[in-house]
């Protein structure tokens, strides 16, 4: 069994593989300040309720934008399972996919992952849109694979930015909204926020593409990546589990 984690700035998710099926995953908050032991009470908690034994366990593999934890995930690993842990930064070197840019060590984890995952599903010119703390827009082509992208203030914290820099406006939900024109402050919120990411989507995918020259596979993921797929003509695909199916892409590229 393979155990993929992806360790994102606002929340972490466990994902095990038994074979090719994603037996189990899940979801919880990232805290940039946790001991060993702090975390190894919560994963045996996760793996008793999952009913996976540690000894289950052949390889994990981890994404990590938060550079603190990986030392504490390192010796998680060490203590409780009988692998060490892979690292996606430790294994760029000889990429499944080219990595065309200056620095590729600068690049999120979680991004040159889902690179990866969607260009192993399609093996086509594609765009990687992620819904996390940040959107993030990541551009593969055939000839070049990974060649870069774009990063953009998240929709929760646009929602909750709102809310705590100004003095009248409430938070709200994100939520599709069928009238453009909001007919109270909180439609109008809400307007703003879906119909304004919705803009930004589609016309963010149509600069990059005049860019390239090209058209592109536009897929989604993250959290509310869904949301935006309902409701999008652009968006052909989502795929909420896209991070860890490209760590257990890499591991098995990789680390056998």
């Amino acid at each position: 069994m393979i155990l993929a984690i992806d360790i994102g700035n606002t929340n972490t998710v466990l994902g095990f593989y038994d074979g090719e099926k994603l037996s189990y995953s899940h979801r919880f908050t990232t805290k940039s300040k946790v001991t060993t032991d702090e975390l190894k009470a919560k994963f045996y908690n996760i793996l008793n309720f999952a009913e996976i034994k540690r000894e289950q366990v052949d390889a994990v593999i981890i994404a990590s934008v938060v550079p603190n934890l990986n030392q504490v995930y390192a010796d998680l690993v060490k203590d409780s399972f009988k692998s060490k842990a892979f690292f996606v930064k430790d294994l760029l070197d000889d990429f499944p996919i080219g990595i065309a840019i200056g620095n590729k060590r600068e690049v999120g984890d979680d991004r040159i992952i889902n690179a990866l995952a969607a260009y192993d599903r399609f093996a086509e010119d594609v765009i990687v849109i992620d819904f996390g703390t940040a959107i993030t827009f990541d551009v593969v082509t055939k000839e070049k694979g990974y060649v870069g992208g774009v990063i953009y203030p998240g929709v929760n914290l646009a929602l909750e930015y709102l809310a705590v820099a100004t003095a009248k406006l409430p938070k709200v939900e994100l939520r599709v909204t069928k009238e453009v024109t909001g007919q109270n402050t909180i439609h109008a919120i809400e307007s703003g926020i879906f119909n304004g990411y919705m803009v930004l989507l589609e016309g963010m995918v149509a600069k990059l593409q005049k860019e390239h020259g090209r058209d592109f596979k536009i897929i989604t993921t993250g959290g509310m990546g869904e949301l935006f797929y309902d409701n999008s003509e652009i968006i052909e695909f989502h795929d909420s589990d896209l991070t860890l199916k490209g760590l257990k892409i890499l591991y098995e590229k990789k680390c056998r």
